[in-house]
């Protein structure tokens, strides 16, 4: 069952009313890995508070327009919601996100203003997207990050390819029919029941007290307060 579908089947069981999520359709992408063909060029040496150095060639980062509609809705909740707090904690805060339906259910149990109910909503669509944005997220060549000069991921940028795929063979037909015409998908890739997809996109750090870095040894997943310096070397 999708994260969708499973958050209003829970949201029925407790007698709520489905989110309307008609606004983000079910698409099943499959996101493509970058030939490693180019060597990488740069790394990022990272000097951890235990004494531990890793040599990270690539750091993931994620598309820049999905994390801005992001902060919109969060915003968007925040100002429905004014701060309101329950019994399971305060609400209004940006940081808080909804993690399930089972505690976007309960929380909405508990009240019963409407710009309250609207917030949540809202809040419930920002989790689903938070969601979508972890699973886009790009291993991206340190060579290609700029501003790393500033010692604040958040200034830390990209511009690069996303490749991915659409499995067009799951999809009902009219929805199929739609995403054909949305990203021009050819003939060919039609009859191979997957359209690939290539786009030039801005990547960017997503709020997170981690960074993902990948090494030689696989992928770290490294508390940046944990990090007393780094330095960008050539390999």
């Amino acid at each position: 069952m999708g994260t969708k579908s499973g958050m209003n089947a829970a949201r029925a069981a407790m007698g709520l009313a489905p989110i309307d999520v008609t606004e983000t359709v079910d698409e099943e992408w499959v996101e493509l890995e970058d030939e490693a063909s180019a060597p990488e060029g740069k790394a990022l040496k990272l000097h951890l508070a235990s004494g531990k150095e890793i040599l990270a060639t690539r750091i993931q980062l994620f598309p820049e327009t999905k994390i801005r509609q992001l902060i919109a809705l969060r915003s968007a909740a925040q100002e429905e919601m004014a701060g309101f707090s329950s019994g399971i904690g305060f609400i209004g805060s940006l940081s808080w996100v909804v993690s399930g339906a089972v505690l976007l259910g309960a929380a909405e149990s508990v009240i019963s203003n409407a710009k309250m109910k609207k917030g949540f909503e809202i809040l419930a669509k920002a989790s689903l997207l938070q969601s979508e944005i972890k699973a886009q997220g790009k291993y991206i060549r340190i060579s290609e990050v700029v501003g790393l000069e500033e010692p604040h991921p958040a200034k830390w940028s990209a511009n690069a390819v996303r490749n991915r795929k659409l499995n067009l063979a799951v999809m009902p037909e009219q929805q199929r029919e739609a995403a054909i015409r949305k990203y021009g998908i050819s003939a060919l890739q039609i009859n191979s029941g997957w359209g690939l997809l290539s786009e030039q996109l801005n990547f960017i750090f997503f709020e997170d007290e981690f960074i993902w870095v990948e090494s030689e040894a696989g992928r770290h997943a490294i508390r940046w307060s944990a990090v007393d310096g780094y330095q960008v070397t050539a390999i």
